[in-house]
């Protein structure tokens, strides 16, 4: 365990830790420079406990398990720069800052605790430090504990909020894969909790289930490393993805540029296809989709598209796919009143929901449009929209 999954966790978050270093240096912001402390607290607290530097660390202090203190604390600290970031995610700088501060005092504490216990009862065991620390010292083990299951309570609850005000689709998916990584530490401190009880009530030490818990503690770390690196790889996979389900994307905008063209021919460019280039093909339907789409935004309300909004409200669904249904409703309604030869408004290009990042996720909403387009929802929602534009 301790040569497969310490080095393997500090090798992994290293390897963020690289990437975030530079755009710290080039983007100095406090997210940034939070990012690349929670990777160098994960690559510190799995490094510290490999055998590779936990003995070298003992000899040379004459502390044998001086490692497990400082891995600990760096656990603690992970916890602290995930709050950091996630309050910047959602509050404005000021007030993230008057919430950091009483965490941070928190945290000092906690540190301060944990240093004066291990100080009290110092114990010469090199192996299953928490183990060890469970039988010598559960003050220590339940300060620490408690200090960690209070923080992944925080950092969840922090997660789940920022979901909906992410910025983009995998900041959101970011945020998700945090709140996963949370709910997998339950684990641990399961793990912990019976560390402590387990000497006191039965006489037996928590060696069993030492590889569960740590197991669990490495791949929530994981889950954090990949999390909070999404937002910088998403848009690459978004692109490979694109290029994966190339011939599915185009006979899925193929359908939506078709229905859209009949309406607004004017918005098709006079450029023939290249018979040979999915790309090119895929990209002009994108194009005209959006201009056809900016057109038909003269015969939308924003009345019309609260009264789409509340009927799709009313299901349960991603962000990604409830702006496309209202989207798609807001197209069939205005192709609709078009047809029946309603008197156009002003052109209204406010009236998209979504704002996709990048010409990948663009192609990708558009494909989830054209899905919708013809979904029975979009159907239901625009014929709300009908309603209320004839009662104007």
């Amino acid at each position: 365990m301790t040569t497969i999954v310490y080095p393997l966790c500090a090798g992994i978050s290293l390897l963020a830790l690289l990437y975030r270093i530079r755009k710290a240096v080039t983007d100095r912001n406090l997210a940034n420079v939070g990012l690349a402390g929670i990777f160098l607290f994960i690559v510190l607290g799995w490094g510290l406990v490999t055998p590779w530097l936990w003995h070298p660390i003992a000899d040379a202090v004459g502390i044998s398990s001086l490692g497990g203190l400082l891995a600990q604390i760096s656990v603690i600290a992970i916890i602290a720069c995930n709050t950091i970031v996630l309050l910047h995610y959602g509050y404005d700088r000021k007030e993230a800052w008057r919430r950091v501060a009483p965490r941070l005092a928190l945290v000092i504490a906690v540190v301060i605790a944990m240093v004066v216990l291990f100080n009290a009862s110092y114990t010469d065991d090199r192996a299953a430090f928490a183990v060890s620390r469970a039988i010598s010292s559960p003050a220590y083990l339940a300060v620490y504990i408690t200090a960690f299951a209070v923080g992944q309570y925080d950092v969840r609850r922090l997660a789940r909020r920022a979901i909906r005000a992410a910025p983009t689709m995998w900041v959101r998916r970011a945020f998700r894969v945090i709140v996963a990584a949370t709910l997998l530490q339950l684990i641990y401190i399961v793990g912990r909790v019976a560390d402590i009880l387990a000497p006191l009530l039965f006489d037996i030490s928590g060696a069993a289930w030492e590889p569960v818990a740590v197991a669990a503690l490495g791949l929530g770390s994981i889950l954090y490393t990949v999390g909070w690196f999404l937002p910088d790889l998403g848009p690459y996979l978004s692109t490979a993805w694109v290029r994966l389900r190339r011939p599915a994307i185009e006979r899925e905008l193929a359908a939506l540029h078709t229905a859209l063209v009949s309406a607004v021919p004017q918005v098709a460019s006079r450029l023939e296809d290249d018979a040979s280039d999915a790309g090119f093909r895929i990209t002009r339907h994108t194009v005209e989709i959006r201009d056809a789409q900016r057109s038909l935004s003269a015969w939308v309300s924003p009345a019309a598209t609260a009264a789409a909004t509340r009927v799709v409200d009313g299901e349960r669904l991603s962000p990604e796919k409830r702006a496309a249904v209202i989207e798609a409703a807001q197209l069939r309604t205005a192709i609709t009143a078009k047809a029946n030869g309603v008197t156009p408004g002003p052109l209204d290009p406010a009236s998209r929901i979504a704002d996709p990042d990048g010409q990948a996720e663009e192609i990708l909403f558009q494909a989830t449009l054209s899905r919708a387009f013809r979904s029975p929802l979009a159907d239901q929602a625009s014929r709300a929209m009908l309603e209320t534009e004839s009662t104007r």
